[in-house]
Parts: structure tokens; C-alpha cells; sequence
């Protein structure tokens, strides 16, 4: 593959004198291109992914979330004999908003990035 770039050299009288030009070997810039868009694509592809597991992890965190809700209420109803299990209930809860946050943070991230480039 060649790339071609050149001009009319014209006179005083406006009249074509000679053309002038380069053709460049363009082989190499095809291969790049077409690396840069399997790049492109594998990217899209794993970005495309890593957000399927961040929403898992969001819907994990959810369940875990209720999950330290209902046991947070079980300690409570044991009373005193249940004081060291709401500590880990508590434990669970902060765990989960903390692992919320940091897949919401991926999903954003990875959101942007995946945004195909206007042509």
C-alpha cells in the first residue's frame, strides 16, 4: 500500500509547470492501524466484562448488606449473649458499603473508557 501527496507547480500565467509530489510506502502505518483497532476491540471486550463483574459484585454487596441488617436484628434479640455478633454484623455492613463504593468507582471508570471515539 502507497500514499500519494502532491502539487501543481504552475507559473506567472497560472499554467501547470510541473507536478510535484511524494509516494510514500504506507504498509507499516495500515499495520499499526489495524493493531491499534484489535487493541481497541480487545479492550472494549474486557472493559465490557470487568463491568459485568462489577454489577455482580454490586448485587453480592446488596445480599451482604440485608444479610448484616438481619443479623444486626438477631443480636439484638439475643440480648447480651449476642453483643459480640452485632460487633461483626456492624463489621459486615461497613465491608459491604466499602466493597459498594469501590465497584461503583470501576463501574465508572470502566464506563468512560469504553465510550466508542465518534468517527
Amino acid at each position: 500500500m502507497v500514499r500519494e501527496r502532491g502539487i501543481a507547480v504552475r507559473n506567472a500565467a497560472d499554467e501547470v509547470v510541473y507536478l510535484q509530489g511524494l509516494v510514500a510506502d504506507a504498509t507499516e502505518e495500515r499495520n499499526l492501524r489495524a493493531q491499534l483497532e484489535r487493541t481497541m476491540a480487545t479492550t472494549i471486550e474486557i472493559n465490557g466484562k470487568t463491568l459485568d463483574l462489577a454489577e455482580n459484585i454490586v448485587k453480592s454487596v446488596r445480599e451482604l448488606s440485608i444479610l448484616a441488617v438481619n443479623a444486626r436484628i438477631e443480636a439484638a434479640r439475643a440480648g447480651d449473649a449476642g453483643r459480640g455478633f452485632a460487633v461483626v454484623a456492624t463489621e459486615i455492613g461497613t465491608l459491604a458499603q466499602r466493597n459498594a463504593a469501590w465497584a461503583r468507582e470501576i463501574a465508572e471508570l470502566l464506563s468512560v473508557e469504553t465510550e466508542k471515539p465518534s468517527q
